[in-house]
């Protein structure tokens, strides 16, 4: 595996979208390369950070805005 097709999959990897084969490339990529390892840890810790954000809920005038928008 070359390291930009690694790079393209992280997020795939990172979210288990990933069939078992590419999962054992990318494994056996990151044994070889540090490069890619690196930048693996990385992304999984910012990826971390993100599933810790509060999830946006709509606001009070949400309705309000929504039916106003369809009047026009």
């Amino acid at each position: 595996m070359k390291c930009e097709m690694f790079t393209e999959l992280i997020p795939d990897y990172l979210a288990g979208y990933l069939d078992s084969d590419t999962k054992d490339q990318i494994a056996s990529h990151i044994k070889e390369c540090s490069k890619c390892k690196h930048e693996l840890e990385q992304f999984e810790a910012t990826w971390e950070k993100l599933g810790e954000l509060p999830e946006n809920e709509p606001g009070p005038a949400l309705r309000e805005n929504f039916y106003s928008m369809l009047e026009i």
